[in-house]
């Protein structure tokens, strides 16, 4: 994949109608993130090319953040350092009920500090606390 896309999810019932854009910008993708709601539109995806992805999830301030490389072989996860990981909270990403580590659930601030820096270099910024793992 060597193109930028914006991917958004949209749940009616059990339906899902996914959004594509091309050649999202910073802008494009914070309109997107405003329409999550954590009801019907739970996920978005941006691309950036070479197998690179960013996946937020959930809704209305309450939002997960995860950068895939290589199909998951990297996985960069964005975390609030101010919450504690032993604490779970309820967050529904993508159609279906997750139980997150509390510094899973960051704000729409940091999400969208981590999509503008993502954009520009297609890496996690340096300037956010993430977790990484993934299958090396």
């Amino acid at each position: 994949m060597n193109k930028r896309m914006l991917s958004e999810e949209e749940w009616t019932g059990s339906g899902l109608n996914t959004i594509v854009h091309a050649d999202w910008n910073p802008a494009m993708a914070h309109a997107a993130l405003q329409r999550l709601d954590g009801r019907r539109l739970t996920q978005l995806q941006l691309d950036v090319g070479e197998d690179r992805s960013m996946l937020i999830g959930g809704g209305a301030g309450r939002l997960s953040v995860i950068i895939c490389v290589d199909v998951d072989r990297e996985l960069h996860t964005l975390l609030d350092p101010g919450k504690a990981d032993t604490e779970h909270e309820d967050l529904l990403v993508g159609g279906q009920l997750g139980n997150f580590a509390a510094n899973q659930i960051v704000s729409a601030a940091a999400a969208l500090a981590a999509i503008h820096y993502f954009h520009a270099a297609g890496e996690p910024s340096p300037h956010l606390s993430w977790q990484t793992g993934g299958a090396r």
